[in-house]
């Protein structure tokens, strides 16, 4: 695909695309996987769209979450449990909502920022209550996408049994906040729901930009 007939609301790579495919073979392909019961649900994205145009068009609810990818014409979503949802994570461009009557709403999990630094989508939508989360990789981020398959490569499978032993019903979560924490990101002592903090902690500590929209 030529990049320049890419829409706003598709990004670019953020280097050699064969270099990028390289940098993620570490997870063995298994983010071009999607749900078991691949039955997209679709909306279409009028043309001329702006970004910001396609991403207010993305699904949510009160109570549940969705997951999905984003073409150059579609939205392909489906809907999900109160706190999970699903996606092929090795397309471009891919996005899930949180419950929007959840108090976390707006903020982003230790599961959002480390799936988008562990799979290959280019850009990760989350939408919440009030605001849009967008973030893209770029050269910045890809540091900490180094960073991660580095110590993954060591570490991986002796730190997943032990915390599987110690945490069994949460151990993933448990897993993914240290990972991050091991490969740079200070996480907030107390709780932090202001979207333009965890943007700025995002950016030091990740290299990880955020683009904010309002729903």
């Amino acid at each position: 695909m030529n990049q320049r007939s890419l829409p706003p609301h598709i990004p670019h790579p953020p280097c050699d695309p064969a270099a990028y495919e390289e940098l993620y073979t570490f997870n063995s392909g298994f983010d071009r996987m999607g749900p078991d019961y691949p039955d997209w649900r679709e909306i279409r994205i009028p043309s001329g769209s702006s970004a910001a145009d396609v991403y207010r068009l993305l699904p949510s609810a009160e109570n549940f979450e969705y997951g999905g990818y984003v073409t150059k014409t579609r939205v392909r979503y489906m809907a999900f449990g109160p706190t999970n949802a699903e996606t092929i994570t090795a397309k471009p461009c891919t996005f899930h909502s949180h419950p929007t009557s959840h108090p976390d709403a707006d903020k982003p999990s230790v599961l959002d920022i480390y799936s988008f630094l562990k799979w290959r989508n280019l850009r990760a939508i989350t939408v919440g209550r009030h605001w849009i989360w967008v973030w893209t990789k770029n050269r910045q981020n890809l540091k900490a996408v180094r960073r991660l398959r580095e110590w993954e490569n060591k570490h991986i499978s002796d730190t997943s049994r032990r915390l599987e032993e110690r945490f069994p019903d949460n151990y993933m979560v448990v897993y993914m906040g240290l990972v991050l924490r091991r490969i740079g990101l200070r996480l907030p002592r107390k709780p932090v729901r202001d979207p333009a903090r965890w943007s700025v902690l995002l950016r030091e500590f990740l290299g990880i930009k955020t683009a904010l929209f309002r729903r």
